[in-house]
Parts: structure tokens; C-alpha cells; sequence
């Protein structure tokens, strides 16, 4: 079952489901809502609620997140454990594209714009063109753990969480000064700022609208709100459940967190 609320708590409308809802993501220009059950990428309309298309015939396993490319037109997202990412056309809800740059199942993906960073259970995250299915620079190999949330800032800050409970952040994941070729393709050599505050696998994260802070949650049932100028925690708080999604109000006041069967609203000050 999906739900979309009001931020009153007023349900607006409700979809049910054949499986388990996996992800979901709304469009660049809220016209629609993209979710995830299985193999299966579903598109909304995001003011009704009404199905406009369905495709479970391009995943051959789970699909683990969504996300949006803001084109000429939105170009919707999806990757899953069988190792891909597809690029969706927002207008003909078909494919666009298939990238295969990875070697083990994908966790997660984060877009800025039309750059999408995506992240494996290897390990390994590649940064790459939503429009040309192209590499932008080599890969990031910074953990022998898996990678499993990462999120862009406006500004292009990079950062990615795993189960060793480090959150890894670059500067502009966009650019990568030192790389050597490898193996695997091209390895990106730029070192990652490493944030420990989290004792368990990181399992969401979410910077605020204007890039100052970091909101990230872990196994461990804490949320912390970083300074992205001190790269120090503003805010430790331990939660009831393990917050397994957060993201920002436009206006930075309100963080929205997923916990258990309950969403959570929190107001932060800081």
C-alpha cells in the first residue's frame, strides 16, 4: 500500500498493491509519482492518483530505488539488484536506456540534474550521464562493504552511507581529479571525507535544500544532523525505530523520516 498525505496528516489518496512497495519518488515538476513493487516500475499521476503506466518486463530482479533527471523533459529512474539502471522516458513511460556499469547488485541511486551517482552492494559507486548512459569520471571504491543510500546536495556534494556506518562525502561528485584505469574501468583516486558518528549499517540520507546540513540515519536508531561547514553533528537524537527514509521541506524546517509504520515529522532548529 502507497499513501500520499498532506502535511497536516490528511491521507489524499491510497493505492494497493500486488507486493511490497519498494520505493518511491516524485517527479521534478510533481506531475507524477514513481513507485516501485518488485520488477515493476509504476508511474501516477501525482494530483489524482490515477495509474498511467506500469512496466515489470525490464528488471529480471528486485528494483531497490527510484529517482528523476531533469532534462528537457523529466527522465524517471530506476535500479535494482539485477545489476542495472534504466533511464525512463516521463512522456512514453518506456526505456530510454539500460546502464551496466556495475558488476553486483545496485543498493541506490542519487541524481543532480542529469547526473545520477549509483551505489552496489560491492562497494563500488559509479557516477554517470542519465542522458548518454555514459560514465562522467571513474568509479569510487572507498569500502569493502556495501553502499546502501546516497543522496546529492544542489551544490553537487556527494555523499554515500553503507553497513560499515561511515558516511562518505566528496566535494562535487561530479568531478574527479586523479584517476587511473583498472580492471574495472576507470578508478576515481579523489579520497572521501569519512563522517562516524553512526555505529551500525547508514541506511538514509538526505541533505537540506540549501546544502548546510546532512541529515543521515542508521541501524543503529539515530538520527544525526551534520554541519556540512564543521562536518560536525549539530544533532544526535536516538529514535524509537530504525528510520529507514528521511527528506527535507523545501523550506529546511521539516524532515520527514520513515519509521516502523509510522512517518515522522521532526522540526529542526538547528
Amino acid at each position: 500500500m502507497a499513501f500520499v498525505w498532506d502535511v497536516d496528516g490528511t491521507v489524499l489518496y491510497k493505492h494497493q498493491f500486488p507486493a511490497h512497495v519498494r520505493a518511491l519518488a516524485w517527479s521534478p515538476d510533481g506531475a507524477q509519482l514513481l513507485a516501485a513493487t518488485a520488477t515493476t516500475v509504476s508511474f501516477f499521476n501525482a494530483q489524482t492518483g490515477a495509474l498511467l503506466a506500469e512496466n515489470g518486463a525490464q528488471h529480471t530482479a528486485s528494483i531497490t530505488s527510484l529517482g528523476w533527471a531533469q532534462g528537457t523533459i523529466p527522465l524517471a529512474l530506476s535500479a535494482g539488484t539485477d545489476k542495472t539502471a534504466i533511464v525512463w522516458s516521463a512522456q512514453s513511460h518506456q526505456p530510454l536506456m539500460i546502464f551496466r556499469g556495475h558488476t553486483s547488485a545496485i543498493e541506490t541511486l542519487a541524481v543532480l540534474a542529469t547526473t545520477v551517482a549509483t551505489a552496489s552492494d560491492g562497494g563500488v559507486a559509479r557516477v554517470w550521464s542519465a542522458l548518454s548512459g555514459q560514465e562522467i569520471h571513474g568509479y569510487y571504491s572507498q569500502s569493502q562493504h556495501p553502499l546502501r543510500t546516497a543522496a546529492f546536495s544542489l551544490q553537487g556534494r556527494l555523499a554515500i552511507g553503507g553497513d560499515d556506518g561511515v558516511v562518505f562525502l566528496w566535494g562535487d561528485g561530479r568531478i574527479c581529479q586523479r584517476q587511473v584505469p583498472d580492471v574495472f574501468g576507470i578508478h576515481c583516486l579523489d579520497g572521501a571525507i569519512h563522517l562516524q558518528g553512526h555505529t551500525q549499517p547508514v541506511r538514509a540520507l538526505a541533505f537540506s535544500p540549501d546544502g548546510t546540513r546532512l541529515a543521515t540515519s542508521g541501524d543503529d536508531k539515530q538520527l544525526i544532523i551534520w554541519s556540512m561547514q564543521t562536518l560536525k553533528p549539530l544533532l544526535i537524537q536516538r529514535q524509537h525505530d530504525v528510520p529507514v527514509a528521511l527528506s527535507w521541506s523545501p523550506s529546511g524546517l521539516l524532515l520527514a523520516g520513515a519509521l516502523g509504520q509510522h512517518v515522522t515529522l521532526w522540526h529542526i532548529q538547528v
